[in-house]
């Protein structure tokens, strides 16, 4: 475990809040691959979306790897020197947040050696991820890091490190709803190109292009008024939602 990382976090009281739309993001991208051409996709969620399962699942041969939880960068953007990899600490200043991280790092009887919940990019940055196309992380400020000559820091050099082909991370942090849109209108794309040779550049770039033009959704907001909650339409094609995410090769 990376225990820098752990420290960097633990510095009072964390509450991580409920993503809801995440679990709205996994379960309709799988229903949309499942039955197609492709190899049957793994999918974890809640309680079992653990480092531990997430690292033992790293060692499989997976193509493509989406990931839908808390993004976090916990260090300075203004720093421009160059660092070699194991000096880095932005390496365990960004992560991304997995099951049981909120428990542990309010427990103070934790013993951080053990895995905690928070996946860091130093620990990201020691894997093999050399076979996997595409790595989605629909997540908050996974694409921040310390800016250097050398690039940016964070979880997006850790990708590349592993061997990761391409990237997709977020600039900012990212608003649940708008960024389960995203994704949906991504994979549907995705899914109009050729299956042994997929477009992600145009895939990506229509999904942006259609998110602009077509940017609105349905969502569920309670109504002080009657007490009730309504269904009300939530406009979504303004800058802050539609550019969120780049997509970067990571090679």
């Amino acid at each position: 475990n990376d225990i820098l990382g752990y420290t960097s976090l633990k510095k009072g009281p964390v509450y991580i809040n409920n993503l809801p739309g995440t679990a709205n993001e996994v379960d309709s991208i799988y229903s949309l691959r499942k039955g197609t051409s492709h190899s049957p996709d793994t999918l974890l969620k809640g309680a079992d979306v653990t480092d531990e399962n997430f690292c033992r699942l790293a060692a499989g041969d997976y193509p493509m790897v989406h990931i839908s939880t808390h993004g976090d960068f916990v260090g300075r953007q203004n720093v421009t020197d160059l660092r070699s990899a194991t000096a880095d600490r932005s390496l365990s200043q960004s992560g991304l947040i997995m099951a049981g991280a909120g428990r542990n790092l309010n427990d103070n009887s934790f013993n951080p050696v053990k895995p905690d919940g928070l996946l860091t990019a130093k620990e990201i940055a020691g894997m093999d991820f050399s076979k996997v196309g595409l790595m989605v992380l629909s997540a908050c400020q996974t694409g921040q890091g310390y800016i250097t000559a050398d690039g940016v820091y964070g979880i997006q050099r850790a990708l590349k490190l592993s061997g990761v082909d391409a990237i997709i991370v977020s600039l900012w942090s990212v608003d649940d709803e708008a960024a389960t849109d995203f994704m949906i209108r991504f994979y549907n794309e995705l899914e109009k190109e050729d299956a042994n040779a997929p477009d992600i550049h145009k895939a990506f770039n229509r999904a942006r292009r259609d998110m602009m033009s077509n940017g609105k959704m349905d969502v569920k907001r309670f109504d002080a008024a009657s007490l009730t909650t309504k269904t009300k339409t939530k406009r979504v094609n303004k800058p802050r939602y539609t550019n969120a995410f780049i997509l970067i090769d990571a090679l």
